[in-house]
């Protein structure tokens, strides 16, 4: 998936449109049944610009959610969330501590 691709998706969504995204991890949602992928992105700074126009069938909410206080969650033991989107935290928070980009200091410092 590319890069753009996860942007539409995101736009779609949620309504919110990211000024980074970055490709984090690539997976099979289950290897033993399935042969799909899931990539994960990361996006900052996300900002609400339109409405949601879900697919037929599609019944989402979404919650915002900071990484820093996803983290906090994750590491006091209050995961709520499926196998692929612990995966992505885990993603993130790697390559936002293995990153050099000045762009994201500040998000660094949020998981200090």
């Amino acid at each position: 998936m590319s890069i753009a691709t996860a942007a539409r998706k995101v736009l779609e969504e949620t309504g919110h449109r990211a000024e980074q995204m970055w490709p984090v991890a690539e997976s099979s949602a289950n290897a033993a049944s399935r042969t799909n992928r899931v990539w994960l992105f990361l996006a900052i700074n996300c900002r609400l610009v339109g409405d949601t126009r879900f697919d037929t069938g599609e019944n989402i909410a979404p919650v915002p959610v900071t990484l820093a206080d996803s983290q906090k969650d994750l590491y006091a033991g209050r995961p709520r969330m499926q196998m692929a989107h612990l995966l992505g935290l885990f993603a993130a928070e790697s390559f936002l501590r293995g990153g050099d980009d000045p762009s994201l200091a500040e998000i660094r410092l949020a998981l200090a």
